[in-house]
């Protein structure tokens, strides 16, 4: 809409503030770092393998044949199972070929990068950087340093000139989301600062310099003032029970890729409705028979 930013990065950006507020909330929360670290890796982990798994096993044979699975080598088939346990994303060679995207799973991308920045919360933690805003505000200086040299294409002359750029960026939203739980007490929240981030954020959507800093402070100013002061029963009880969030964001992009590529003329609106029903059925599946009760054990070992 504005020429700036794309859907896809508003919507990461969105996820990833969200998620560096709460993650933060439950490291406080957790008794210890071991409670924390396994906390994160039982709702990570259980999910995320048994997604890769079909990708790779039913999602490859289904669009390049079964016989692609004879064709992948013992070393590709360990090279993959180290990505996996890595949370990399999986990948088949010539998969979706036709499509507009050649990715077996793109959405996978951002899995990793979200583990990452758990693993960070603990190192500031221990360095104090949460408790001291100088030392917290400095980090934040920085990091939007190197956010616009990435965007200036300068990276230091790095060879994962990709992977830095991203983690940068992702870091950068998470510590702001972070940000928002810190100082909850000492921000004011106020229906005109609203109108203003409001204004403020439309303003900034128009110049790409600054579109998605804007984004991250304004953008998050709404966000986290919705959140916590709009009150709706019906929204209040979403995913409370039944939590099929991380499935629909496994599982959408494979089945809407086959869709794609087996009826290429279907309809955009036709391709939404037919994948959020199937996508959600076996996002409940994932919650029912992996997540939840992964989560259950969680209980039990800590």
């Amino acid at each position: 809409m504005f020429g700036t930013i794309s859907l896809g990065e508003l919507a990461v950006d969105g996820f990833f503030l969200i998620s560096g507020y709460l993650i933060l909330k439950s490291f406080y929360a957790s008794n210890s770092l071991k409670n924390y670290i396994l906390k994160r890796c039982f709702r990570i982990y259980p999910a995320f393998i048994v997604a890769y798994l079909i990708c790779m096993l039913i999602v490859a044979s289904l669009a390049l044949g079964i016989d692609i699975l004879g064709k992948i080598t013992i070393l590709e088939w360990l090279k993959s199972i180290a990505k996996m346990l890595l949370l990399d994303r999986p990948h088949v060679e010539s998969v979706f070929a036709g499509n507009h995207y050649q990715e077996i799973n793109g959405s996978m991308w951002t899995i990793r990068y979200e583990f990452l920045c758990y693993m960070v919360i603990p190192v500031f933690a221990y360095l104090g950087i949460y408790k001291k805003p100088y030392y917290f505000f400095t980090v934040l200086f920085l990091m939007c340093l190197l956010f616009y040299n990435n965007m200036s294409n300068t990276r230091f002359g790095l060879p994962l000139a990709f992977e830095f750029s991203q983690i940068v960026r992702l870091l950068l939203v998470f510590l702001i989301g972070g940000c928002f739980h810190v100082f909850k007490d000492e921000i004011s929240w106020d229906k005109h600062y609203a109108v203003i981030s409001f204004i403020a954020l439309i303003i900034c959507l128009n110049i790409k310099l600054i579109a998605e800093l804007g984004l991250l402070i304004f953008g998050a100013y709404l966000l986290f003032y919705f959140a916590l002061h709009y009150q709706n029963k019906m929204l209040n009880g979403v995913g409370v029970k039944t939590d099929i969030s991380y499935g629909i964001y496994l599982y959408a992009w494979p089945i809407q890729s086959l869709f794609v590529q087996y009826v290429p003329t279907i309809a955009p609106y036709q391709l939404n409705i037919i994948t959020l029903v199937l996508t959600s059925l076996l996002a409940y599946m994932s919650w029912s028979f992996i997540e939840k009760p992964f989560i259950r054990l969680k209980g039990k070992l800590l």
